[in-house]
């Protein structure tokens, strides 16, 4: 009969032996889709062509202004922060 702190060693090492066994950790590999591009900016132009109307030509300006004067300032405070204005 196996002592109980004999039975705890065997235990662990056979736990051990298998979580190598089953544990096959993987290297993860982020791919872009082919062809696609990230767009942050809204092409009006390509909008109204596909039906959409002056409601949306009005959003797709400000949203446009908005997020470019928002990329200019995040620029403006990396440059501050990190000392490449002088």
């Amino acid at each position: 009969m196996i002592s109980p702190s004999g039975w705890l060693q065997a235990s662990s090492a056979s736990s051990r032996t298998l979580r190598e066994k089953v544990h096959k950790p993987r290297n993860k590999v982020i791919r872009s889709a082919p062809g696609k591009r990230v767009n942050l900016l809204v092409y009006i132009r390509a909008k109204l062509r596909a039906g959409k109307g002056i409601c949306y030509e009005r959003w797709a300006r400000i949203f446009n202004l908005k997020h470019g004067i928002q990329q200019i300032r995040n620029i403006f405070y990396f440059s501050i922060d990190n000392n490449l204005c002088q």
